[in-house]
C-alpha cells in the first residue's frame, strides 16, 4: 500500500523541481488596481480605465524619487484626465 502512495507522489516529486526552476526565470509582474491616487503614485505605471477601456498612462519608472513629488504629478495627471 505505499508503494501506491509513493508512485502517487511521484510526479509531483519528479516535475515539481524543474518547474520551479523554470518559473523562477520569468520575470513577474504585480498588478494593484486602487482607487487611491496616494496609492497609485508609488507605482512605476499608472493606467486609467473608464468602462473597462485605457483611456490614459502615466509612466513615473525611477525617474522621480520624491514621493510628493509623484503624488504631484499623480495628481496633476488625473486632474487632466477629468478624475
Amino acid at each position: 500500500m505505499a508503494l501506491v502512495t509513493l508512485l502517487g507522489f511521484l510526479p509531483t516529486l519528479v516535475l515539481s523541481v524543474p518547474a520551479g526552476v523554470l518559473a523562477d526565470r520569468f520575470d513577474r509582474r504585480l498588478l494593484m488596481v486602487t482607487h487611491d491616487s496616494r496609492m497609485a503614485s508609488r507605482c512605476g505605471r499608472i493606467l486609467y480605465l473608464v468602462d473597462g477601456q485605457i483611456q490614459g498612462e502615466l509612466s513615473l519608472g525611477d525617474e522621480i524619487a520624491s514621493l510628493k513629488e509623484r503624488e504631484e504629478r499623480v495628481g496633476s495627471w488625473l486632474t487632466a484626465m477629468n478624475w
